[in-house]
């Protein structure tokens, strides 16, 4: 008998934002609302939704505010999404160091600097 340290995987990559409709539609609480609780734009909301945005540590915790659920509970669902994405990458031949720089530098900035952005917008 042999054994092995590989892990399965699912190639199925949910974004947290998923979670979050469900949850946000469960309460009765609209996209719209939602942003104005969290002080962002409804767009941004609505590309939380859908995984085009990450959620942030700082998005996360203002999730635990509105909503009650842990920050790190949405934080642990951004991570497998990313990760999941990135395994998904790296197998179709996408070098490690473009995902990374795409999903971890390049994106978190981008939305790091429209959350501040977004805040003092509102």
């Amino acid at each position: 008998m042999t054994t092995s340290n590989e892990q399965l995987y699912s190639d199925w990559a949910i974004p947290p934002g998923e979670g979050l409709l469900e949850e946000i539609e469960f309460r009765g609480i609209s996209p719209q609302e939602l942003a104005s609780s969290l002080g962002l734009r409804v767009e941004a909301v609505n590309e939380l939704i859908v995984g085009e945005r990450a959620i942030t540590p700082d998005i996360a915790a203002s999730l635990e505010i509105t909503l009650g659920i842990p920050a790190q509970f949405w934080l642990n669902l951004e991570a497998r999404y990313r990760a999941t994405l990135a395994r998904n990458w790296e197998k179709t031949g996408g070098r490690k160091e473009e995902w990374t720089d795409w999903c971890f530098g390049r994106l978190l900035r981008k939305y790091q600097h429209e959350d501040e952005a977004d805040r003092s917008a509102v």
